[in-house]
């Protein structure tokens, strides 16, 4: 018995040792501690040593809060960290997490990530775990469920035409809310400003560790879903029971797609896929009666637009370029630019065109090559853009208002080659033809929705 015992006891050692070993091998982010005081909230995460501290930062005093749902919005907020490594793991230890809860956050990571690891080339698909080092006996009110019985409701508002949109269409079928943002800047503010309203701003502040930002990646980190946990701050603060978004239906579409992988979407955490997950994740684990939705799903990005020329008061306001968006302008040469100029201006005269953009943005050379890549190999570009078959139905509109002239010429003639070749009939009744198409909106609103009265 005494042979077994040290038999024993030399395996357990050894065991510990390789397991020791293995995780020297691996890259683990922990999630240390979290930290609720008047009106902010503070995050440590440890890699290698180092310590690196988010903060939300509220206008309000935060109420108690349950440290389970407070866990959460920092575990959302572990992307922005991968720029110090692709973490094969993140340790919990401010909270318990359930198998099902670990899973939705695994999925979320895989699939947010994607395009993080595929452009810093990391195979997109390799697992990132999320490790439990939280015992859930310590704290058993850990995972207390918040209960929401308000009808408020947040619009996320950027200042975009899509977050526009939405708020006009919500103005006009008389359904109240007040507007959300996470850093808003100074074109939002200002939109909002100019609006005079009697509407609650709610703006949370996200400072980020500026050491992150020297690590060795870089790339794109799924915003849309940490503005979504940030915004359960929001609710819970303002007692809101609904988040309402302005992501449409080309959102759904991958820019890559990998066989026998995990398709790239740049807009993933736009997606009905990602909305339908957060929404029921939330439900069932930190606000009951909580709904997370957007109002524009059913919609094409061209047919948005369309909506939007309509409210002329906002054309010399909107601004959807991701490069100098903080400084209140467009920069004509980013893919951005070149998409929405096309949606945009294919329903606008030409000194509005000229008003917003200050000349017609496909005269650039940058900005037509975009446009010709994405409809001749359909190489779509890693952003926030519609689709091939939409962007060629905007084109067969600029065509019609004889804009397409002004295309740069290196790229004129093949863009009108393969534009003469498309079935643009087609393209019109499926894009422009149809407002009903799947989404997951509030009854309420949905009933009361006529989106072709808009177009």
């Amino acid at each position: 018995m005494e042979i077994i015992n040290k038999k024993y006891t030399s395996m357990t050692f050894y065991l510990r040792l390789i397991s020791s070993y293995n995780d020297h091998m691996k890259s683990i982010l922990s999630f240390d501690k979290q930290e609720v005081r008047n009106r902010e909230i503070i995050y440590t995460f440890e890699f290698q040593g180092d310590k690196y501290i988010y903060r939300l930062e509220s206008d309000y005093i935060i109420p108690k809060l349950s440290n389970h749902l407070v866990a959460n919005i920092g575990l959302a907020l572990s992307p922005y960290l991968f720029n110090l490594d692709d973490f094969d793991e993140i340790h919990v230890c401010t909270s318990y997490f359930k198998p099902q809860q670990l899973k939705f956050f695994e999925d979320y990571l895989l699939k947010g990530m994607a395009e993080f690891r595929y452009m810093n080339n990391i195979n997109p698909d390799k697992p990132i775990k999320i490790v439990n080092h939280f015992n859930p006996t310590d704290r058993l009110i850990d995972n207390v469920i918040t209960e929401s019985n308000s009808h408020k409701a947040l619009l996320m508002f950027g200042g975009g035409k899509d977050s526009i949109v939405s708020k006009l269409i919500l103005d006009d079928i008389d359904f109240h809310y007040d507007y959300f943002a996470v850093n808003a800047n100074y074109p939002t503010k200002k939109i909002i400003q100019n609006l005079n309203e009697k509407k609650t701003f709610v703006n949370i502040n996200l400072i980020m560790d500026k050491n992150v930002k020297k690590g060795k990646l870089s790339g794109h980190k799924p915003g849309s879903s940490i503005w979504a946990f940030v915004s359960l701050l929001a609710s819970i603060v303002g007692r809101y029971n609904s988040v309402i978004s302005s992501n449409e239906y080309s959102a759904n579409f991958p820019q890559i797609k990998r066989q026998g992988g995990i398709d790239i979407n740049h807009q993933y955490t736009k997606s009905y896929e990602f909305e339908i997950n957060y929404t029921n994740y939330v439900q069932k684990y930190l606000v009951k009666n909580y709904r997370y939705f957007s109002l524009l799903r059913p919609l094409y990005e061209l047919q948005i637009a369309k909506m939007f020329v309509n409210f002329h008061k906002y054309l010399q306001e909107f601004i959807s370029c991701n490069v100098s968006y903080d400084e209140g302008k467009w920069c004509n040469n980013c893919p951005k630019c070149a998409f929405v100029y096309c949606i945009v201006a294919a329903f606008l005269e030409e000194n509005n065109v000229i008003k917003i953009w200050g000349q017609h943005v496909l005269e650039n050379e940058k900005s037509a090559k975009y446009i010709y890549d994405l409809i001749s190999d359909n190489l779509s570009p890693l952003e926030c853009i519609g689709t091939v078959e939409e962007t060629l139905l905007a084109l067969y509109f600029l065509k019609r208002k004889g804009f397409t002239k002004y295309i740069h010429s290196r790229y004129r003639q093949k863009i009108l080659e393969i534009l003469y070749k498309a079935n643009i009939s087609e393209l019109e009744s499926i894009i422009m033809g149809n407002f009903d198409r799947t989404h997951n909106i509030n009854p309420l609103i949905a009933n009361r929705l006529h989106f072709k009265k808009y177009s």
